[in-house]
């Protein structure tokens, strides 16, 4: 039986659910020390004196750094996005611990090695720091009057866009809708923390570290020390949560090894809960100006974006990249999405979950719905109205694309016709009911990417990457994926990955995986299985000698022509070798600009709202998706859950909030910051359409993991404007948001 496309278990969900697979800081370490980073209690300033004498005299203490001994860090060279595909990282310009200016809240000012983490912890409480403070000013949003234009977006994509004549286009509009629109900062919080554990034998560093790109963090690492990569090892076996914020390298990892090397001990180093609110990153806030023009029968004629995302003061980087999905998601003609960054006294922004996608979508799904209230056609119907049927953003044809097949069915699951449109029209015991739709949708990239597969003579299949296991079930699908190409039994093979010992491969992110490390696998597979029959044919010890390699058939390493029949292990048990390995370079050939690979799909959601108190539940969501060849529907609709928790955790509870005065985060704990549990997940009925996309990629496959996050942010406030007239073009939604409604 082929295993693409079966719903298998995880190959690794025994040894999680059972404590065995080891995550980075349950490697076991002889002689190893411990870190805690102090940091800092304002937002911008100086250090005027740092006393670490009481500290330094703690039984158990073994070093203390600062800004005035802590060895030179450098600057990261390069600030690409963890979204290209290149070994290019660095989460930031600006280095801690190497001079007295606060840049931000929670900058790291001191770092205690101890033999323990509780000595280090307790210590570290005795430093003492006088700070000169410099007055900060922040405003709720990112004020785009401060905005600094952006020539490129994840340096490839323009910042400033614009097609046809958009101005002239919304005068002559006979329907013009200008809005504001705001997301908020956002945080990671995986269970998993941020931590380094950094050995050093001479001069050659080994770091376990969580990472979504261990090639990257290698790089980073590198440059931050100012050695070559090739003395620096990077190993992330499994990781408990990324979903953006461990892709890029933060300034901790290079400071346990500066530590590490200058104690002579190895160091393991975490980060306390409230220090991942600091300096490794969130999802920026926006602030968007949004015009649409269109005429009375629902025809789009322009969409017309001006965003502005908060930056760190030291450069203007963002990637919450806002314009960049509207750009392709309807047939308007007339486009204009420009990007700005507003910088402050804050951290260096990362990707999180839907980068861009899901602030982007918001904010365009919500103004669809307006313009469909506003010439009173239905929301699923003026979609399909401006369905565009080409990427007008670079003008060339889908590889697929069924959204319209996705809404047909999602509205049939849904029961979309017993819709009444009429505004607070509907109701369920008491409460308004209200209905909401918005697309989603997502890019499919494949990127290079190097695989080895070892058949060893015990009759093992390895297959090595260093790709990751971040959750999504990555050596479940690696292992389907070589199963089918080398025609071997799935239990006999062992997926390797996580480490820079491995072949090179891109991040685990934007749907990287399967489309780049997954078609690699698939490549090396078949390249082993054709040299083992060549060997086979070639080998007189062999049934098969001399035999058409062309016509021999292979099912679970059996080889078969007619009668005669060989198997993959006797070819490497004759060859007198241990193993016999094969290796590949995957890469998209020049024709991978030819069609514009996306998953799309339709999301539904259906709300009740108290009409007294006005609070707001989320009682179902549908979800139908266009994601092409599923390899492991289990795995994949377990995404979907995700991206769908994610969503509903944007739209309605999480913000991390900051007292305007200071700059400081003010609920940077799991107390404060209001992430949705069991309670708050209604019945998800999430769904793929059975369609294959042959022309995304030789798997046939598009991008699952962040597509169930695109869209139903819009969704959920289309819905509460069904049901409450209110339109929230804020996020997250809040009660008193709708204390204004009339409707009871």
């Amino acid at each position: 039986m082929e295993q693409i496309s079966q719903p298998k278990n995880r190959v690794d969900g025994r040894a999680k659910v059972t404590g065995q697979a080891k995550y980075c800081n349950d490697i076991e370490v002889d002689n190893l020390s411990y870190g805690y980073l102090l940091s800092a209690t304002i937002t911008k300033g100086k250090i005027i004196e740092i006393d670490t004498e009481e500290a330094s005299n703690q039984k158990g203490v073994i070093k203390i750094f600062t800004h005035l001994n802590m060895p030179r860090l450098y600057k990261t060279g390069t600030r690409v996005s963890a979204f290209l595909p290149s070994d290019d990282s660095g989460q930031q310009t600006h280095v801690p611990l190497q001079d007295e200016n606060i840049y931000y809240d929670l900058q790291y000012v001191a770092l205690v090695v101890a033999e323990t983490f509780e000595i280090a912890q307790e210590a570290a409480g005795l430093i003492k720091v006088l700070y000169s403070k410099d007055p900060v000013f922040f405003e709720e949003h990112p004020n785009p009057e401060k905005g600094e234009e952006l020539e490129l977006l994840y340096e490839v994509v323009e910042g400033q866009y614009e097609r046809g004549e958009p101005d002239k286009a919304f005068s002559d509009s006979t329907v013009k809708i200008e809005r504001e629109f705001t997301t908020q900062t956002m945080h990671h919080n995986p269970m998993e923390r941020h931590g380094t554990t950094a050995i050093w034998d001479n001069d050659f560093v080994t770091i376990y570290e969580p990472s979504a790109w261990v090639f990257g963090h290698r790089k980073g690492v590198s440059e931050m020390l100012g050695i070559p990569q090739e003395k620096v090892r990077v190993i992330s076996t499994y990781v408990g949560g990324a979903f953006g914020g461990k892709g890029l390298t933060a300034p901790h990892t290079a400071i346990a090894a500066v530590a590490a090397k200058e104690t002579g001990r190895p160091i393991r180093m975490e980060l306390t809960r409230k220090q991942l609110f600091g300096v490794v990153g969130f999802r920026s806030a926006t602030y968007s100006k949004v015009k649409m023009g269109a005429e009375k029968d629902g025809t789009i004629n322009v969409v017309d974006i001006e965003a502005t995302a908060e930056a760190p003061s030291f450069q203007n980087t963002i990637y919450e990249t806002t314009v960049m999905s509207p750009r392709h998601m309807y047939n308007n003609k007339h486009m204009r999405a420009n990007m700005m960054a507003a910088r402050n006294y804050i951290s260096g922004s990362v990707p999180m979950r839907s980068p861009g996608e899901s602030s982007g979508m918001f904010l365009l799904e919500s103004m669809i719905d307006e313009l469909a209230y506003e010439v009173d056609i239905d929301p699923i119907e003026i979609r399909r109205k401006n369905n565009a049927e080409i990427n007008l953003d670079f003008n060339i044809p889908w590889s697929s694309k069924y959204l319209m097949e996705c809404f047909d069915k999602g509205a049939e699951k849904f029961g979309w016709k017993n819709r009444n449109s009429k505004i607070g029209s509907m109701r369920k015991n008491g409460m308004l009911i209200g209905y909401g739709v918005a697309s989603s949708t997502y890019p499919t990239l494949r990127v290079a990417a190097s695989a080895k597969a070892r058949l060893n003579e015990d009759g093992t299949l390895e297959v090595l990457s260093a790709t990751h296991e971040i959750g999504t079930g990555t050596y479940t699908i690696v292992s389907q994926i070589a199963a089918d190409a080398m025609s071997y039994p799935i239990e006999k093979i062992k997926a390797k990955m996580g480490d820079t010992v491995y072949p090179k491969s891109p991040p685990s992110v934007a749907g990287f995986t399967v489309a780049s490390t997954g078609t690699a696998v698939m490549e090396v597979c078949n390249k082993l299985k054709d040299y083992l029959i060549e060997l086979a044919v070639l080998d007189p010890q062999s049934p098969l000698y001399k035999k058409d390699a062309n016509a021999v058939q292979v099912s679970k390493g059996v080889m078969t022509l007619g009668n005669d029949t060989d198997s993959f292990v006797a070819v490497v048990k004759r060859s007198q070798r241990r193993f016999i390995e094969t290796s590949v370079d995957s890469a998209p050939g020049p024709d991978r600009f030819k069609y514009s690979s996306y998953s799309f799909g339709a999301n539904f959601v259906e709300v009740e709202i108290d009409p007294i108190t006005c609070w707001a539940k989320i009682n179902r969501v549908v979800g139908v998706y266009d994601a092409g060849k599923i390899v492991n529907p289990k795995t994949a609709h377990s995404q979907l859950v995700g991206g769908c928790v994610f969503a509903i955790g944007m739209a309605m509870q999480e913000a991390t909030e900051r007292d305007l005065t200071t700059g400081r985060y003010i609920n940077a704990d799991l107390g404060g910051y209001h992430m949705p549990v069991q309670a708050d997940i209604p019945d998800l009925d999430l769904s793929f359409l059975p369609y294959d996309d042959k022309k995304a990629n030789p798997l046939a496959i598009k991008s699952v993991g962040e597509l169930g996050g695109v869209g139903l942010q819009a969704a959920i406030m289309n819905a509460i404007y069904h049901a409450s007239g209110v339109r929230l073009r804020s996020l997250p939604y809040k009660p008193e948001k709708l204390l204004g409604m009339t409707i009871t």
